[in-house]
């Protein structure tokens, strides 16, 4: 049960950090501004990212 947790939640951080990518750079702001409008937190958002550079 566990992994098939773990295989949602990374499609899911996937497809978030795809949003957040294209909405920073529609907007012209950085991670950690956009992260802070959002009320994004910290953990969560090096989580985005890391899913990301994989």
């Amino acid at each position: 049960m566990r992994h098939s947790n773990s295989a949602k939640a990374e499609i899911i951080y996937k497809t978030l950090g795809e949003v957040i990518r294209y909405e920073r750079i529609k907007q012209n702001k950085s991670q950690r501004i956009l992260a802070d409008e959002f009320d994004i937190e910290k953990s969560v958002r090096e989580k985005i990212h890391d899913k990301l550079e994989a």
